[in-house]
């Protein structure tokens, strides 16, 4: 399980940040939302017109990595930030934008 946030979101909790939180306090820039790696290859498969691709995990992992990455939110929450693009549109943005490059 992985955390994602869309690029604008993060940058406007970063300048929140800069702006509102307390000196000296750590906030973590994140959704707050866990979503499976699994699923979110078959969310692109299917944003990419390609949803009957057969996706295998092969659930094998290497020294250091953690399974379950997603972050507490909420100081950052607390500072009034809500991100505004949520993961199916972030990734059908972000493969438009790869079409087009």
């Amino acid at each position: 399980m992985r955390d994602y946030l869309y690029v604008e979101d993060a940058v406007r909790a970063l300048i929140l940040i800069a702006e509102r939180a307390v000196a000296g306090q750590d906030y973590n820039v994140a959704s707050g939302e866990p979503t499976t790696i699994v699923d979110l290859a078959r969310r692109i498969a299917r944003l990419m017109g390609c949803p009957d691709v057969r996706i295998r995990p092969t659930f094998e992992s290497w020294p250091g990595d953690i399974a379950r990455w997603y972050a507490d939110v909420r100081k950052l929450r607390e500072l009034g930030f809500e991100p505004r693009v949520d993961l199916e549109t972030g990734l059908g943005r972000t493969i438009d934008w790869v079409r087009r490059c």
